[in-house]
């Protein structure tokens, strides 16, 4: 199985999918998605990274702009210098949105422009918070049409701690912060807003380079707290895909691009 990505009609990049039942389910989702939705990446968030930290910045400024002025009230912090700004800025999104799969009366007659602000508040602090990234393409299904299938027992016999060069992983589909998460920003093991990776979706990563899914800072942790990381059934390890081939250059497109061909080849 292959997918052929174009971008702004270039054709840009190829999948080969590895013959697991991960990303069986993947090439199957997708099938559903493409054809029930046609391609409804979220394209602004796909090219996000090829915004200016100031861009992204101003972004986030004015997503918390318009929710605390909606809710009349700073529900979401703006002291900047606060030192836990971005992790209060995450714990604010997950008030508002709840969890992947909860029905809010926010989410379900909240005015769109306010849903997408509240949805830029996330994406915007995942951005910010560790540094500038660099401008690379990645996979955003909309989150209003995209759907997950969970994985099962034989799935996580295929799970990864490996971060392999050209290679496609799961993306995270879920809502909140997975274990890796507590311990880079610092976070409490009882956070209530735990949430590790159990579902096949339709966002996924591009690895360019080889590197480790955990540093020896992160072992440390997880032993102190009684935590075998490299188990499969607790969601923190790489779910591989597939390897890719690119075929131009990511630096050729904008923060105003778009996916014009996803083709799912059965072969």
């Amino acid at each position: 199985m292959q997918i052929d990505i174009s971008i702004d009609n270039i054709k840009f990049r190829k999948i080969f999918l590895f013959d697991n039942p991960i990303a069986n389910k993947y090439f199957s989702l997708l099938k559903t998605l493409i054809n029930e939705n046609g391609l409804d990446f979220d394209n602004r968030r796909c090219f996000y990274s090829y915004k200016t930290d100031i861009e992204i910045e101003n972004d986030l400024d004015d997503a918390v702009f318009s929710i605390n002025k909606f809710f009349s009230k700073e529900l979401l912090p703006t002291d900047k210098a606060n030192q836990n700004y971005f992790n209060d800025m995450h714990q604010g999104f997950e008030l508002l949105n709840k969890g992947y799969d909860d029905f809010t009366l926010l989410k379900a007659v909240g005015p769109p422009n306010l849903i997408e602000s509240i949805r830029d508040v996330n994406f915007c602090t995942h951005k910010l918070e560790h540094g500038k990234t660099d401008k690379v393409f990645e996979i955003q299904w909309n989150k209003e049409t995209t759907q997950r299938v969970a994985l099962d027992e034989n799935d996580y016999l295929h799970a990864t701690h490996k971060c392999q060069s050209n290679h496609v992983y799961l993306g995270y589909n879920e809502v909140g912060k997975n274990i890796l998460d507590l311990y880079n920003d610092d976070l409490p093991i009882d956070y209530p807003g735990l949430v590790n990776n159990h579902f096949v979706g339709p966002d996924m990563i591009f690895f360019h380079k080889e590197e480790p899914l955990f540093e020896d800072g992160f072992l440390k942790w997880c032993t102190k707290h009684s935590i075998d990381p490299f188990e499969p059934k607790n969601g923190i390890l790489n779910y591989p895909i597939g390897t890719f081939e690119t075929l131009c250059a990511e630096q050729n497109f904008s923060s105003q691009s778009k996916i014009t061909a996803y083709d799912l080849i059965d072969k």
